[in-house]
């Protein structure tokens, strides 16, 4: 993923549980303070270290996270901290890519069987729920 970015004008940083402490604050500090518009996260780093990113407005999972509580901490709590912080100038969005073939039982720990049953027999290509 990383990759992609890195042919491409958007300024990123990443976050993983393979790197150091200091790349890693730095690139907290640039996201929080709006030198990179892009904060690669992993779920392994959050598992790990649960660190506290604020100034997201929006988060796009490239899998849905296997563990639920994941989803709520960095759904609900980043951008919930966003909104506390009045830094939110935009609606809020989350969005989770997902495989039909592949992601439906992770997806159901957070949605549910009823949602999940819809969009995984569904013939949409894009589901938004509130």
């Amino acid at each position: 993923m990383q990759n992609y970015f890195n042919n491409t004008p958007i300024s990123i940083g990443a976050i993983s549980e393979e790197r150091p402490v200091s790349p890693v604050a730095r690139a907290w500090s640039y996201f929080f303070t709006v030198r990179h518009s892009v904060l690669l996260y992993s779920g392994q780093a959050h598992h790990s270290r649960r660190y506290d990113i604020h100034g997201v407005t929006r988060v796009v999972f490239y899998t849905q996270p296997d563990n639920s509580i994941f989803y709520r901490e960095i759904a609900g709590g980043f951008i919930g901290w966003s909104i506390g912080e009045g830094s939110v100038t935009e609606q809020p969005k989350v969005r989770v890519i997902f495989s039909k073939w592949v992601g439906c039982s992770t997806l159901e720990r957070v949605l549910g069987s009823k949602r999940v049953r819809v969009m995984c027999t569904d013939k949409g290509y894009t589901f938004e729920f509130v």
